[in-house]
């Protein structure tokens, strides 16, 4: 796994997530094992996930970006929307040749 990680700045957001103790300790021994702190680990998924997520189905970040300058919200779809989105243009990608 590549490990991508940015310096904080002082506009860095928080994102608080709460996990059951047994995650917690679980992730810990995880970040542990990979010689990272587990905020490290949590960042790097978050970035990777996104990375990957721009990749298959760059669709959904223009999508958002083009409605969150009409009116400054992001929609948001459930993963299910994605995929059932993702699913219609295969098979229509299909249909065309």
């Amino acid at each position: 796994m590549t490990v991508v990680s940015t310096m904080a700045t002082t506009k860095d957001d928080r994102i608080y997530v709460r996990v059951s103790s047994d995650i917690k300790e679980e992730f810990e021994i995880v970040a542990e094992h990979r010689g990272l702190k587990t905020a490290t680990l949590l960042h790097s998924l978050i970035v990777k996930t996104i990375h990957e997520t721009k990749k298959e189905s760059p669709e959904i970040f223009a999508e958002a970006k083009s409605s969150k300058q009409k009116d400054d919200k992001i929609p948001t779809k459930t993963l299910d929307e994605i995929k059932e989105s993702k699913r219609l243009r295969k098979e229509n990608d299909k249909n065309k040749k």
